[in-house]
């Protein structure tokens, strides 16, 4: 690992030649708000090279990046293992959505109409019910009705928009959905997280990771 840091770090690295290929481990979420609009300007600047798009797994990230099997990592920094190296990319707050026109919404989104409506809740497993929001609801002594759970953060926008389902969301993900649902404060003090990039110390001086 050595030698071959020595080696990179004195190559000259020429991304409209390059041919490597670079593996990305990140959130259904992370990949859409992040990754894809910055995929248009990679193959522009560097059109041979290849990028592979994995979902994260929190878990096994370590090991996969021990292997080579993945190079970059896009994850909130306290769930990535202390071993890797980190850059903090940015801090996330949540919104609360609703379609337009949403019969329940014409005077905003207040706390007595938040807990009042049907929500969608995202789960890891598709099977989970509660969110961010639950706790802080109930120090309001409030308890909102969760009839829908997803495994995907990029379905709740499209179901949003085509119901009278409301959730509470990280606000980029919706930042390319405002022409069909409504985006509100959250009503509730929900706290936000942080994005960071990982990766291992041996790909940390190779000239294609640096760029």
């Amino acid at each position: 690992d050595q030698l071959r840091s020595v080696a990179q770090t004195r190559a000259r690295f020429n991304p409209s030649t390059a041919r490597q290929t670079i593996s990305i481990a990140a959130s259904d979420y992370m990949q859409s708000t992040l990754l894809l609009p910055m995929l248009a300007s990679i193959r522009r600047l560097a059109p041979w090279l290849k990028i592979a798009l994995h979902l994260i797994d929190g878990a096994r990230i370590w090991e996969q990046m021990e292997r080579g099997d993945i190079d970059i990592g896009i994850m909130t920094p306290e769930n990535a293992p202390p071993l890797l190296r980190s850059r903090q990319l940015w801090s996330e707050r949540y919104v609360c959505i609703a379609r337009v026109g949403h019969p329940r919404t014409r005077s905003g989104m207040d706390l007595e109409t938040f807990s009042a409506l049907d929500h969608v809740v995202v789960s890891p497993r598709g099977s989970g019910f509660v969110g961010p929001a639950d706790g802080a609801l109930k120090e309001h002594g409030l308890v909102r009705k969760v009839v829908v759970s997803v495994n995907s953060f990029l379905l709740v926008p499209e179901l949003v928009s085509v119901s009278d389902l409301v959730a509470l969301v990280p606000e980029r993900l919706v930042a390319r959905h405002t022409a069909a649902i409504q985006v509100f404060q959250s009503p509730i003090d929900v706290p936000g997280f942080s994005i960071a990039m990982v990766w291992h110390d041996r790909t940390t001086s190779a000239p294609c990771h640096l760029w």
